[in-house]
């Protein structure tokens, strides 16, 4: 059963993020130390020990105000002058023409009024009618001039009046009043235009008019004027109004057209202005999009030549360089990334416990811990030979060196020994190392991510060593292809050549690997203790020493089992338990027992042996002998989860035969005494060989030999255990138990088969 997390497990988390971070931000220290200046010859070549991205903070805010200097000024049109003006004109004339017209109505006379007149009486009464109609106009022309200047805003000249009063606000009149203030708004006009023309001339790039941006409001979108000619002020448009007016008004007679310029001129206002505040939320948007200017060199690529002129470009480089040297820059990188790296392998091997998906074993996250510092170790120490390499080597392709890294070996190791979910966490945490050690980035990520998932995978069926070759051979094939494709994916012109070297050497990699991993299988089993397939299929072998003096010193008990083997295999497959393990688990389980075989029935020959032995020496051996099996077992390095089996088959169970005895002759045991140390079974593979190997025993003691005898005993038996306790630690449910129940008694049948009966040959005389 796996332990849940505590402060060990994330202090041994937090160390290893600690050494993570070492080797990611190593290859950036011990830097030459660079004084130049620009100008200055450099007295050494100076290349770049890793791949550096430079920021030009000068250069940027050149750039920056260069782009803020060359932005087009904005101006506001508000489009009210244009429209509200012509319309109050046209409002006020209508209104104007309309009482005229009503005051003039008195002048009609009906007929049949006139008929009933003489011709002078008819004479006098309209003559009397049209002098007080004309009174009414003149009265409503003059009780309408102010009204006119409220809707117009303008305080009429006494010429203005008179052509109005005269004229009877005549439509020739308004007409003639728009089309001269349409003649002036034909151009914006500007409140200062000479401020917009230093702002355009300002923005205005080489080669190119000045230009502005007209922004007629929220609902309409910008619009960039090509040149200023479409601009005015309110003197220029007023210059062009008198200019154009015989033009424009032929008909009028001059002295009633200058009347109207005159009162044109008074309507023109500005309708366009130059937007300051706009302007300058541009040139701030302007500079703010231009992008820092960064200096990219390559690993390796020359930055100053000895004897060539210091640039400032090469002075930015040497002098990041010199920054990155600094111990705190050091320090700062190396705690950021085990910030990170804590996070990942907290995640992975402390959180599950915590969130109630079941906890990691501690000797799971030992080996996982040691297996991502050696394999960023490795990662750290083969990037410097291969920069070394290149170096000395320049024809020799630095990419092709990183993919030649056997990143298989701790995959393969990792599949063969741990869970699914901490061998996934722990290919993750992998794959993130070594793309933070080698220059191809995240593209290296992906690859060691997946060539090293496949890998693992591969050897997880394994039960012979030599499958780990042929698991490499397959993993080099999607190295191949997963190699050519991140050479491909770099951005960079690649050859064709490079590209398949570069994937040739990722293949040979991953199958370099599946070597290494083979040669550290062995040391890493014995290290941490892990009973991998391929050491259960040796540990299945009769030749094992152990297994070789268990069969001759106990022939009896070596005999149970074997079939407890058997037994607990088939029951294993039935509920999806590791079946081999168990195998192996009941073939030692009972090992404990070769010292003092004689203390056990199975391996007493003659009947009644055992009366011979004094009881309490042979419960004390009988009780004992599961850890004398552990003892044993650790001295033959079987394996931590094998040494399980022995010390849990059988629990805290008592020794119910010999607590009778005592209780018959009189005596008042203690039944503690009489019980196994224990542990209770934390596993279902324990749980069931523990239920496998009473059951064998009791089938062979009572002699059971048919389908409802074996039901019986194995009811009867894991009734007992359940009802003692003894699987109470056990994750089995109770659905395990039945298929347990009917698994049992069909490999308790298959075993105990009965055959014919031969016939005897008869002596010969």
């Amino acid at each position: 059963m796996a332990r849940r997390p505590g402060p060990l497990l994330l202090a041994a988390t937090a160390m290893t993020a600690v050494i993570i971070g070492v080797f990611v931000a190593s290859p950036t220290t011990l830097r030459s130390s660079y004084t130049y200046a620009v100008g200055d010859f450099a007295t050494a070549t100076v290349r770049a020990p890793f791949d550096l991205s430079v920021h030009d903070e000068e250069g940027t805010a050149q750039l920056r105000e260069e782009s803020a200097r060359h932005v087009i000024p904005v101006a506001t049109f508000d489009p009210a002058p244009v429209t509200a003006v012509p319309a109050r004109i046209a409002d006020v004339f209508s209104l104007a023409r309309k009482r005229i017209a009503e005051a003039g109505a008195g002048r009609e006379v009906p007929d049949d009024e006139l008929a009933a007149l003489g011709s002078a009486a008819r004479r006098r009464l309209l003559q009397a009618r049209a002098r007080k109609a004309d009174e009414a106009v003149r009265a409503a022309v003059e009780d309408l001039l102010p009204e006119v200047e409220r809707q117009l805003a303008v305080i009429l000249a006494p010429d203005e009046r008179t052509l109005l009063t005269t004229g009877r606000f005549d439509r020739r009149l308004e007409e003639g009043l728009v089309v001269l203030l349409r003649e002036a708004y034909s151009r914006r006009i500007v409140r200062d235009l000479r401020q917009l023309r230093e702002a355009a001339e300002l923005g205005r790039q080489p080669g190119e008019p000045p230009r502005v941006v007209l922004r007629a409001g929220s609902a309409s979108p910008d619009r960039v004027l090509p040149n200023l000619a479409m601009f005015d002020d309110v003197p220029g448009a007023l210059r062009r109004l008198r200019a154009r007016a015989p033009a424009l008004l032929p008909e009028l007679p001059p002295s009633e057209r200058a009347v109207l310029v005159g009162l044109a001129a008074r309507l023109v206002a500005p309708d366009t202005a130059y937007d300051e505040a706009a302007t300058a939320q541009r040139r701030i948007q302007a500079s703010a999009d231009v992008r820092p200017i960064t200096l990219q060199f390559r690993r390796n690529q020359l930055i100053v030549d000895e004897g060539r002129e210091v640039t400032r470009e090469a002075l930015l480089a040497l002098q990041y360089l010199q920054q990155q040297a600094r111990p705190e820059a050091f320090l700062i990188r190396a705690a950021g990334t085990a910030v990170i790296a804590w996070g990942m392998l907290a995640a992975m091997l402390w959180l599950p416990a915590r969130v109630g998906l079941g906890g990691v074993p501690l000797r799971d996250a030992a080996f996982a811990l040691s297996a991502l510092v050696g394999a960023a170790a490795a990662c750290w120490g083969w990037l410097s030979v291969a920069d070394g390499l290149a170096s000395a080597l320049p024809g020799v392709s630095r990419t092709a060196l990183t993919l030649l890294f056997p990143i298989t070996t701790v995959n393969m190791l990792a599949g063969l020994v741990l869970s699914r979910r901490v061998f996934v966490g722990l290919c993750a945490a992998i794959a993130v190392c070594a793309g933070a050690l080698a220059d191809l980035g995240i593209l290296y990520t992906a690859h060691t991510f997946v060539v090293g998932l496949v890998a693992g995978q591969l050897v997880v069926p394994c039960r012979q060593r030599s499958c780990i070759i042929r698991a490499g051979g397959a993993s080099a094939l999607v190295a191949f292809v997963t190699g050519l494709s991140a050479v491909l994916l770099l951005g960079s012109s690649v050859g064709t050549r490079e590209a398949l070297v570069s994937a040739a050497a990722a293949g040979v990699g991953a199958a370099a690997g599946a070597f290494f991993a083979l040669a550290l299988s062995r040391p890493i089993e014995w290290l941490f203790g892990y009973s991998s397939k391929l050491v259960l299929m040796e540990l299945l072998s009769y030749d094992h020493p152990l297994l070789r003096q268990f069969m001759v010193r106990a022939p009896g008990t070596f005999q149970h089992s074997v079939a407890t083997a058997l037994l607990a295999q088939a029951a294993a497959e039935a509920i999806g338990a590791d079946s081999l393990l168990v195998r192996v688990g009941a073939l030692y389980h009972d090992v404990g027992k070769m010292d003092a075989p004689q203390f056990f029935t199975e391996n007493q020959r003659e009947p009644g042996s055992r009366e011979a032995i004094e009881p309490l020496d042979n419960m004390r051996v009988i009780l004992g002998h599961p850890e004398r099996g552990v003892e044993l077992l650790t001295q033959h390095r079987v394996g931590g989860r094998i040494a399980d089996f022995a010390r849990e088959h059988h629990g805290t169970g008592a020794l119910a035969s010999f607590l009778q005895k005592a209780e018959a002759a009189g005596e008042r045991p203690d039944p503690s005494d009489y019980r196994y140390a224990g542990p209770r079974p934390r596993s279902r593979e324990t749980a069931v060989l523990m239920m496998a190997d009473k059951i064998e025993a009791m089938a062979r003691s009572r002699g059971a030999a048919t389908e409802a005898e074996f039901r019986d005993v194995v009811d009867g038996t894991l009734d007992g255990l359940l009802d003692d306790g003894q699987l109470d630690e056990s994750p089995l449910t109770l659905r395990d138990l039945a298929r347990l129940g009917e698994a049992f008694v069909t490999a308790l049948t298959s075993l105990h088969h009965t055959r014919v009966s031969y016939p005897t040959a008869a002596r010969r005389p």
